[in-house]
């Protein structure tokens, strides 16, 4: 069986659960979640802001993982089990933790046996790219749109619609503006808008952001615009969900816009993402952005 430990927002809990989906897939075994994470960071600190579980909206099964077999993956996260390791063959060893804060894929995934525990980010659609169509239908939305919603994914559709996700809030804090700040700047979307305005005739930019005040006052794309300021809270999954109705996508450096342009099934989709995830240049993280993606 595979456990996967949830942390981090939605978009992060996407890739959790999809990385454990294909693995569990892969062997064949059931797929169960540790909230442990989520149920400890309550509390805002410079380094995290409070989450909680929010896959709830999709039409998907979360099995909490029983204490007991935490107790038999806890077991083998010891000094003991690390050196039990370097001496005998990873066969015999039955519960394995596989912990990896990387964010490329590493092949050493494809190894891991039918009792795993995964921790960590795994922000690549390599880890189930092999399973994607079955990952998209568990991704989908249990509730129909409310009447606002309903009314702008109708404008979605009958328009060359283009998401554009602009991530402020947290990122603005000094922790995170450390790992993740100068690199979805105003000259990157400016740019980015410019690419999409090459290469789709009359299209309409729908504005996502947890500031909606700063995109109203620093982007204007000179097109038709859309600013959505309405989906806050406990609906704030709405605007992932109204992005993937989008033909285009111009994505920042978030798992939340990642999962907005990767869950539009379409093979004509123009996606464009920062030329880098992290700000620290020595982390390229290459494997998070698609290949069929445009880096700029």
């Amino acid at each position: 069986m595979i456990v996967v430990n949830l942390k981090g927002g939605l978009g992060n809990q996407m890739f959790q659960y999809a990385a454990g989906t294909a693995l569990a897939s892969k062997h064949g075994v059931p797929l169960f979640v540790d909230m442990h994470s989520l149920q400890s960071n309550t509390n805002e600190t410079a380094h995290f802001t409070p989450r909680s579980a929010e896959l709830d909206v999709f039409n998907l099964k979360m099995l909490e993982a029983p204490e007991e077999l935490l107790q038999k993956f806890q077991a083998v996260t010891s000094t003991l089990h690390y050196r039990i390791r370097r001496n005998i063959s990873e066969r015999l060893v039955r519960y394995r933790v596989f912990r990896y804060d990387s964010l490329d894929f590493p092949p050493l995934f494809e190894t891991l046996g039918r009792y795993t525990y995964l921790d960590g980010f795994f922000q690549s659609e390599k880890f189930f790219l092999e399973n994607k169509q079955s990952i998209r239908n568990l991704f989908t939305w249990i509730d129909p749109l409310d009447p606002i919603n309903s009314k702008l994914a109708k404008r979605i559709a009958e328009s060359q619609a283009v998401s554009l996700h602009v991530r402020r809030g947290d990122y603005l804090k000094p922790t995170n503006a450390a790992l993740f700040g100068n690199i979805c700047t105003l000259e990157y979307y400016n740019h980015a808008v410019e690419e999409i305005k090459s290469r789709v005739n009359n299209p309409t930019f729908f504005i996502f952001s947890d500031d909606a005040q700063w995109t109203r006052e620093h982007l204007q794309t000179g097109s038709d615009t859309v600013y959505i300021d309405f989906n806050t809270g406990k609906n704030s999954h709405m605007d992932l969900r109204l992005m993937s109705l989008c033909k285009h996508h111009i994505i920042a450096n978030s798992s939340f816009s990642w999962w907005g342009a990767w869950l539009n099934p379409s093979a004509e989709k123009i996606v464009i993402a920062p030329s880098r995830w992290l700000a620290d240049p020595a982390m390229q993280a290459v494997d998070v952005v698609p290949s069929t993606w445009i880096r700029i």
